[in-house]
């Protein structure tokens, strides 16, 4: 709560001549590049105070930094969220992994931070920015640069931390959990990492003529994507702008063929709705909940400089409403969704009919089956035999719905 506090009060203060500073720093520290040193650890060892040295080599190549030594070799990748692996899986902290992860690299780093204006602010010769772990300081001269943030510590109680950069070396300090570590890097020549392959942004499975599930991992949700002849059908548009390119740009790359899109909208949520912008922007027409058109309209035209736009074409999805040929049905179930007030089920009958319910339904790896509400009693005449579930990742795409009518309390 603090962390969003603070940014709504930077917003206030921001303007672009802080991003100018950074950007401005970045030029002259693009030759500041750090490969060889040593981490110094302390936390972990055989008797309190005791601290382990690590000899350590940052690789790096566009937007992935690999860190190679004693006892660790991981990359992090830095481009739709952050990264860690291999294998890839999303780091919780963004914009800690990013500053203390490109810190070989202080020019990515200003860059990106300079991306984000309304997270800046001046204060006398220095820049405060916003992030993760609540207020840095950032000051930056022609012979050397620092980022220094204090942070209550449980354990080893307030604790300074901090990166510094002359042209010859990189000093960090930073307190983790249960450990501290300072890093120091000595200047070198540029180290090319052997990355492997970037996450998908999307991943795609076929599960009928016609019929995709398109895995999105960085929001931990599928959804599901409807082609018949020269129409095609995508089931809600989750979590960003970024996110909804990258769903058109794979929807479209599957079916070149068609030339009338619509999306369904299940529910309010961003997490289902965050990226429709893009498909708006492409002349796409969207369906939603009589309830939701008003304000989903207002969410749409909304000016955000920073992201696609366009005149919304907004359709309401009642029950009995079909697409495709009567290939897919839309059913308002609401209350019976035990999630939201107003919320859209789609029957689609490609291959074996398939209800697609959002995040009302899942299959545990266990095998356990739950559901929100009761929704699978009250499909009027609908007879599914497969139920799409769209969260999280962990369990199938598909599960039989005389499961999902047996999980109804």
């Amino acid at each position: 709560m603090m962390y969003h506090s603070l940014l709504f009060g930077l917003a206030a203060l921001a303007g672009p001549d802080e991003a100018a500073r950074l950007d401005a720093a970045a030029a002259r520290m693009d030759a500041w590049v750090y490969t060889d040193g040593v981490v110094h650890h302390e936390g972990h060892g055989p008797r309190p105070g005791h601290v382990r040295d690590l000899p350590v080599r940052i690789e790096a190549d566009g937007d992935c930094v690999r860190w190679v030594g004693e006892g660790w070799d991981e990359a992090v990748y830095f481009g739709h969220g952050v990264w860690i692996g291999p294998p890839w899986e999303p780091s919780p902290a963004p914009d800690r992994e990013r500053l203390v992860r490109w810190a070989a690299r202080p020019s990515l780093w200003l860059r990106w931070a300079a991306r984000e204006p309304q997270r800046l602010a001046a204060d006398g010769e220095d820049v405060l920015w916003g992030f993760s772990d609540g207020l840095a300081r950032i000051h930056l001269t022609e012979d050397d640069a620092w980022v220094r943030w204090e942070v209550a510590h449980p354990v080893f109680g307030p604790v300074t931390q901090e990166l510094r950069w002359t042209p010859e070396r990189l000093v960090a300090s930073i307190a983790e959990a249960d450990t501290r570590w300072t890093l120091e890097l000595q200047r070198g020549e540029p180290v090319s990492a052997s990355c492997p392959d970037p996450p998908a942004r999307v991943e795609v499975t076929r599960l009928e003529d016609g019929l995709y599930a398109l895995a999105v991992p960085e929001a931990d949700s599928r959804v599901l994507l409807a082609v018949h002849g020269t129409e095609g059908v995508l089931f809600d548009a989750p979590l960003s702008s970024a996110v909804g390119e990258a769903l058109w740009e794979t929807a479209t790359g599957l079916a070149p063929d068609v030339r009338t899109w619509s999306v369904v909208v299940s529910h309010h949520h961003p997490h289902y709705t965050g990226g429709l912008r893009p498909w708006v922007a492409h002349g796409a027409t969207v369906f939603v909940h009589p309830e939701l058109k008003g304000w989903l309209h207002d969410q749409l035209v909304a000016p955000r400089p920073l992201e696609p736009g366009g005149r919304p074409k907004l359709k309401v999805a009642r029950t009995g409403t079909s697409l495709l040929d009567g290939l897919v049905e839309l059913r308002a179930i609401d209350g019976a969704s035990g999630h939201t007030d107003a919320f859209v089920v789609s029957l689609v009958k490609l291959g074996p009919p398939t209800v697609y319910v959002a995040d009302l339904g899942r299959r545990r790896a266990d095998g356990e089956v739950r559901v929100r509400g009761t929704w699978p009693t009250d499909l009027g005449s609908w007879e599914p035999e497969w139920v799409f579930s769209g969260f999280p990742l962990a369990g199938p795409a598909r599960f039989p719905f005389a499961e999902a009518r047996a999980a109804v309390p």
